[in-house]
């Protein structure tokens, strides 16, 4: 019985190659029979067709087009009763890594790494483990396999954390790892959770998410500069005069109105006109 499959990526042409490299596949090789049901080419229709379809495989695009937008989909499904094939043009540490722990949580997986381009060797070996886990593994084992992938997928490895201390008169601030964290005294925010900041005279405003959502304000008694400084080589960026814009929360950039759209509604950043080629730059490799 053939394997029915989708592929859920938003660059049609690698969508081309990677079917001729199914059908090949399908055709050359014994026991392997994979019927690509549908293609979509975003999160909203990719969730559809598999709720819809309910697929055997599914080829997913990590960045689709934003950054982990794959990892968020296979969070929204209810059960994961599929195998997954991620593949990304970005094979950054941080996924590599975030991948490899995951999977030795779950011992036998359904869920596969590829890098773009594909090659045709590693697809193959892919597809010959997901014909055999298909022998062995029961509806209920890849469901708690599942759980246990998205309770983890995307979740940082290595949390940082934005330390602010000093009296009221004058801030410091700096960027912690998990341990060190623990050991400090002062406020604590999560890197991950800290959106932008904005001049605020001869101070600064730290704008962060909530676990609801909401935007929130803490005033930093210290110039913009300075706590541009202290956060080094994170991902953060100074976009215009007046702001430090955390990279991994943009969207888009509006071309139209030289600003970044960021991930909560409303969020406009305004970037500066010397400083639109590099943004561009970095979110294009973010």
């Amino acid at each position: 019985m053939a394997i029915k499959a989708i592929i859920i990526d938003d660059d049609q042409e690698f969508v081309n190659r990677l079917k001729g490299q199914i059908d090949l596949i399908s055709h050359n090789e014994a026991g392997i029979d994979i019927e690509v049901m549908k293609v979509c080419h975003d999160k909203a229709s990719g969730k559809d067709a598999i709720i819809s379809l309910r697929p055997d495989l599914v080829f997913l695009d990590i960045e689709l087009p934003h950054q982990r937008e794959g990892f968020d989909l296979i969070k929204e499904i209810e059960e994961i009763r599929f195998h997954v094939i991620f593949i990304t043009g970005h094979p950054t540490d941080e996924y590599i890594n975030m991948y490899g722990e995951i999977n030795q949580l779950l011992g036998t997986s359904p869920f596969k790494w590829m890098t773009k381009p594909v090659h045709p060797d590693r697809l193959l070996v892919h597809l010959h483990a997901i014909v055999e886990s298909r022998k062995h593994s029961s509806p209920s084992s890849m469901k708690r396999q599942g759980e246990v992938f998205k309770k983890n997928i995307g979740k940082p490895l290595h949390e940082q954390f934005i330390l602010i201390t000093g009296k009221s008169s004058n801030n410091h601030i700096e960027v912690l790892d998990q341990s060190s964290a623990n050991e400090s005294r002062g406020k604590l925010f999560p890197l991950r959770n800290v959106i932008y900041f904005q001049s605020a005279s001869n101070y600064a405003d730290m704008y962060y998410s909530t676990e609801k959502e909401s935007l929130e304000k803490e005033l930093l008694r210290i110039p913009l500069s300075r706590a541009e400084k202290s956060l080094g080589r994170t991902s953060f960026f100074r976009v215009h005069k007046s702001y430090v814009f955390n990279l991994a929360w943009a969207t888009t950039f509006n071309e139209d109105t030289m600003e970044l759209e960021g991930r909560i509604a409303q969020l406009r950043i305004p970037v500066g006109p010397s400083r639109v080629d590099e943004v561009r730059k970095r979110l294009k490799h973010s």
